[in-house]
């Protein structure tokens, strides 16, 4: 059979088993578009959700001074009783120690203010040494647990830890590290206060805080935008629960159903044709021909789908779902790629017996 033949007999297929096409079309639609609809939904309320707090409150304000030196510290700590501020504090020393008993094992020996506990933990209520969660994990310490830690003059201190976090520190400095607080006295310096607001507030205490400062010294207020609030969380919870992860598996998982059905269902139709001489080539000519309608129409549908089933579309579910399109339809050409070399990889002889 020439090419153009084939080409023909394969739209033939396709009009001559529309139901069966219609049904599994209708399918495909359903499943994938719904998925990619409320994959928007919640794209769409996630991006909501870190506007709120990265617009309106419970933001992270950063105090830097224009001037080299600093920022007082004894005035950042005492930022913590101003109005619409939940916590304030900033960073006075911070070493690289060894961990005495772990060989050449080191971390940071974080010394801060005590407010800066509160915001870069929101758990922590405790006010001695903290752990951070990844050493915490990292060496099974806990609420308790008497750690030594070594400087490089050779002074060896043993922290007993007041308290673990069970969450990444909001704070850079804070990650990976142990956070001792200190009270500020006169002349300490922080390199930058950090002061968390309450939800609603950041305006306000924005005001405030330049008032505060201004008083004594040149200030600038900047939002810590990376680390402001549960923005990191929230986005990394919505990675891991929604379609980004699952959508293309509802698209593998029907190809592949339908694949199996194919091969098994159509083993007669695949002897005639190879006994009326079409070569590899010219299956795989078949298959993509009676395929690639129904991908067009359940890739079309789904988009559609989604697009009437979600009133409102942030920038994320845009990316989002354009991502997920993307990987549905490389899943679905995937497929059709198999089932094309499947199908052009039967011997005639195999194709006689199945029949």
């Amino acid at each position: 059979m020439r090419l153009r033949e084939i080409v023909r007999e394969g739209w033939a297929n396709v009009t001559a088993t529309l139901p069966t096409q219609f049904l599994v079309t209708l399918v495909g639609i359903v499943l994938i578009g719904g998925a990619l609809g409320w994959s928007a939904r919640a794209a769409t309320d996630v991006s909501n959700e870190i506007a709120r707090n990265d617009a309106e409150g419970g933001a992270i304000l950063r105090v830097v001074a224009l001037e080299p030196g600093g920022v007082d510290a004894m005035r950042c700590d005492a930022a913590s009783g101003l109005a619409g501020v939940i916590g304030a504090g900033g960073v006075l020393h911070s070493d690289r120690v060894g961990i005495e008993g772990y060989g050449h094992e080191s971390t940071s020996l974080v010394i801060v203010t005590p407010g800066l506990l509160r915001i870069a933990w929101r758990e922590v209520v405790v006010r001695g040494a903290v752990a951070s969660r990844l050493l915490s994990e990292q060496y099974g310490w806990n609420s308790g647990s008497l750690i030594s830690l070594r400087h490089d003059s050779g002074r060896i201190d043993d922290i007993p830890l007041t308290g673990v976090a069970i969450s990444s520190a909001r704070v850079p400095a804070l990650v990976s590290g142990v956070a001792t607080p200190a009270p500020p006295t006169g002349g300490d310096r922080v390199r930058e206060c950090l002061v968390e607001s309450s939800y609603g507030s950041r305006r306000s205490v924005e005001e405030e805080l330049l008032w505060w400062f201004g008083r004594s010294e040149n200030v600038i207020v900047t939002p810590l935008i990376a680390d402001s609030t549960d923005s990191r969380e929230i986005m990394e919870g919505y990675r891991t629960t929604t379609g980004i992860t699952w959508v293309p598996s509802i698209a593998a998982g029907l190809y592949g159903v339908l694949l199996v059905c194919e091969l098994l269902v159509r083993r007669r139709d695949f002897a005639v044709y190879r006994a009326l001489g079409v070569g590899r080539a010219g299956m795989a000519t078949l298959v993509v021909t009676e395929r690639l309608p129904a991908l067009a129409v359940v890739t079309g549908g789904a988009s559609s789908l989604a697009l009437m089933t979600t009133a409102t579309w942030s920038r994320l579910a845009l990316d989002a779902v354009t991502l997920e399109i993307v990987q549905v339809v490389a899943v679905l050409v995937a497929g059709v790629v198999v089932q094309a070399v499947l199908a052009g990889s039967i011997s005639i002889q195999r194709a006689m017996k199945s029949a």
